[in-house]
């Protein structure tokens, strides 16, 4: 899953740059990515990825540019997109 998610970050017009922080794969079912994009707004985009026990956890966090700590926290859980990609 993190080579299609790189990929379609990498592609989008608003990203300007893409770093894997955290690649912990426990088997092929349940891992733990953390991802920062660097946007063409000068802003920094960060994502987490969990995959447990078949259900995927994410959150994700846009932070201002020049912010050190984010203000928002948005986070859920959808089963539908693991089954998709997994």
């Amino acid at each position: 899953m993190l080579p299609q998610l790189e990929a379609f970050l990498q592609a989008s017009s608003k990203v300007k740059s893409v770093q894997i922080i955290d690649n912990d794969p426990l088997d092929e079912k349940n891992y733990l990515f953390k991802i920062r994009c660097e946007l063409i707004s000068g802003n920094t985009l960060q994502i987490r990825l969990r995959a447990e026990s078949g259900s995927l956890r994410y959150s994700y966090q846009e932070l201002p540019s020049g912010v050190r700590q984010p203000p928002v926290l948005l986070s859920g859980t959808d089963r539908q997109t693991l089954a998709t990609l997994g």
